[in-house]
């Protein structure tokens, strides 16, 4: 077909290729000059029919990609075989416009002969299948961005709660020693009676000295256990006073209160 144009109908495209939505684009297998280029590609690359046809397919490669591009043109020309041709997947790459601008394309390359000649022969021309994915690799990035930011924001999320989790532990922690340390000052005491009384008025705490004092045994047993009313350790004449209960009016709603007395004993006498 030396010096005549190829036309659709002698690769056996017909009518399909102007109607085709994708870019369809054939090229010398050898010099990939381009031989047929169809609306969509019109469409999509900006150059019109007659200026493709003065085109080599390198002029819609970026300039980064033109040495590989050119690297395997050379083998395709040397060996008729290519890593990409007839291959599974389309290949996913960028693509130069007429004005400069770069798209990103899926493209298909097949060996391509025109219909008259023999099948299993060396193929004269490459036929490339081009979709672009601009807008959906777009869409691709924004939700990877999205997923990034969000992923990003969790783990900041965590992060926090982590550190808020610690310095709750930590100053339960301190609590807890506080405490135990409060508790070994108290049952330590001799030399007084110390005790708690909870909102309730029954008693939840009972040192040393008030046992010593008062002539009753912390636990339950022939003693003075959690839970006892304060009355038994009241004096009978100060049991419908004020005190204990109006002092217990003032603490019932928010703690306990903590009694340092001298009272009733167990048999009756009131410590000095």
């Amino acid at each position: 077909m030396t010096g005549e144009r190829l036309r659709p109908e002698d690769l056996g495209f017909g009518t399909l290729f102007d109607r085709i939505r994708d870019a369809v684009i054939v090229a010398d297998a050898k010099t990939q000059r381009i031989v047929l280029w169809n609306p969509a590609a019109a469409k999509m690359f900006g150059y019109s029919d007659s200026e493709a046809l003065n085109l080599r397919v390198e002029a819609l490669v970026p300039e980064p990609l033109k040495d590989a591009h050119r690297a395997g043109i050379a083998h395709y020309a040397e060996t008729g075989q290519g890593p990409y041709i007839d291959s599974e997947a389309p290949l996913d790459l960028p693509a130069m416009t007429k004005n400069g601008a770069e798209i990103r394309v899926e493209m298909s390359l097949s060996p391509i002969n025109p219909v008259h000649e023999a099948v299993g022969g060396e193929a004269d021309f490459v036929l490339a299948i081009v979709r672009e994915v601009s807008g959906r690799k777009r869409a691709e990035e924004a939700v990877r961005q999205l997923n990034k930011n969000l992923e990003n924001r969790v783990e900041e999320r965590t992060s926090q709660l982590e550190t808020t989790i610690a310095d709750l532990k930590s100053k339960q922690q301190d609590l807890l020693q506080s405490e135990e340390r409060f508790r070994l000052l108290v049952e330590s005491v001799s030399d007084y009676a110390i005790f708690m009384l909870g909102p309730d008025g029954h008693i939840v705490s009972w040192n040393e000295g008030a046992e010593r004092i008062q002539g009753y045994r912390r636990g339950r047993q022939g003693g003075i256990g959690r839970g006892a009313r304060q009355g038994r350790v009241y004096p009978e004449h100060r049991r419908g006073g004020k005190a204990p209960w109006g002092r217990m009016s003032h603490t019932r709603a928010s703690s306990t209160l903590l009694g340092k007395v001298l009272v009733h004993s167990e048999k009756g006498s009131r410590p000095r």
